[in-house]
């Protein structure tokens, strides 16, 4: 069985190594390694996911008394999909133009809450977000795939090459992982996370030699989301 402060350091150092990897991702994007810069990303946000996930282990731990085992962490860690979940800390909606989407976002924002223009555009864009939600972990581990390996489409008459992933795909990726990893580090760094889980922001406080997170600051190539941003925390 292990500690409960075993299970604070494993937290903060995943979402250090996300940190690393977010930015080692963003100097090979700068290097037009587009392909390998999803990778990293995708990787950045396994550990983000890895953290919350040891982060709900202590919470159970502290407040329900419920042992922990080395076992016990690598089964809720090993699988690729479900750190993605838990690392989808908000959902990034891009538009452009007049049609589907952002007519909706329009429509709602133009329109009163007693409207039935609001309410329908507002009912379906609740069903757009849970869709979005539900598919958002299994299509980035999809895409860390698809930028990693040298595989047959499903017809057989090509290869997916990663070294076709475009700028633009790339670029998206590394805004949505730094668009969750910012919060998550004023979360633990400056102690945010208080509010939501005193007892591991205690833990952190009186952590001695506990390091700093790598700073979230956004790279010039990343902008901010291109439409509302849903924080799922």
């Amino acid at each position: 069985m292990v500690t409960a402060q075993y299970l604070v350091e494993g937290a903060f150092y995943a979402a250090e190594q996300c940190g690393f990897l977010l930015r080692d991702a963003v100097v090979l994007y700068n290097r037009k390694a587009y392909a390998s810069a999803v990778v990293l990303a995708a990787f950045a946000r396994e550990e983000l996911g890895r953290s919350r996930i040891l982060r709900d282990l202590h919470r159970k731990m502290v407040k329900d008394g419920q042992a922990v085992t080395i076992k016990d962490i690598q089964n809720k860690c090993q699988d690729h999909v479900t750190k993605q979940q838990w690392a989808q800390l908000s959902i990034t909606q891009r538009f452009s133009g007049d049609e589907g989407l952002g007519r909706l976002l329009r429509t709602r924002a133009r329109t009163g809450p007693q409207s039935e223009a609001f309410k329908e555009a507002d009912k379906r864009l609740t069903d757009i977000t849970k869709r979005q939600k539900k598919r958002t972990p299994d299509d980035r581990h999809k895409a860390r795939q698809s930028a990693l390996y040298v595989e047959p489409d499903e017809t057989g008459t090509r290869w997916n090459r990663p070294k076709e992933t475009l700028q633009e795909n790339a670029r998206k990726f590394l805004e949505d992982t730094a668009n969750d990893y910012g919060p998550e580090y004023y979360r633990l760094q400056q102690g945010q996370i208080e509010r939501t889980d005193w007892e591991f922001a205690k833990a952190l406080r009186e952590w001695v030699d506990r390091p700093e997170l790598p700073s979230p600051e956004r790279p010039a190539f990343i902008t901010e989301p291109q439409g509302p941003t849903e924080d799922t925390d």
